[in-house]
């Protein structure tokens, strides 16, 4: 393995799970995934142009592994789960953590998607236009409704206070 391939593992592999977590709000997937992920960056390494950023191959790479697994199995993991929720996760998560894990459950995957990119992996506007293949405009105008959507979402939840 290149020592090269090594550093961007060092450097990236802590964002691509926090980015796979948030889509799949699957710790166990998000590993298996980050993993599947790094394997694909890593057998096709050498068809890497340089036209985007180390970062953003990867990125793209991991969008395509999670979606590539949700078409294998489309329902996601935490639904499969969610009438039985494990009681460590709540003694040990804040319940803003909690909330927070709540919304991205009621979001759409877009919203999820796009929030996290900017949110969680912090791309940017063009980085985020390029790995999803939509125009920065769109980006903006996703953003912005990802967003009121998440706050909307938010403040129902924490006056509900149950979740």
């Amino acid at each position: 393995m290149s020592e090269v391939f090594i550093r961007l593992y060092e450097t990236y592999k802590e964002m691509i799970y926090n980015y796979l977590y948030h889509l799949s709000l699957d710790p166990h997937l998000a590993e298996e995934l980050t993993q599947e992920t790094f394997i694909k960056a890593f057998r096709f390494e050498g068809q890497f142009r340089g036209e985007a950023s180390a970062k953003t191959w990867l990125v793209r790479i991991a969008i395509n592994t999670y979606h590539s697994h949700r078409r294998r199995i489309p329902t996601p993991a935490w639904e499969l789960h969610e009438q039985t929720p494990d009681p460590l996760d709540y003694s040990q998560k804040s319940e803003t953590k909690l909330i927070i894990e709540a919304v991205f459950r009621k979001l759409s995957e877009r919203d999820r998607e796009l929030l996290t990119l900017r949110e969680i992996s912090d791309l940017t506007y063009a980085e985020i236009a390029r790995v999803t293949g939509m125009s920065d405009t769109q980006v903006k105008v996703g953003l912005h409704r990802a967003r009121s959507r998440f706050k909307e979402l938010y403040t129902e939840l924490s006056k509900e206070g149950n979740l």
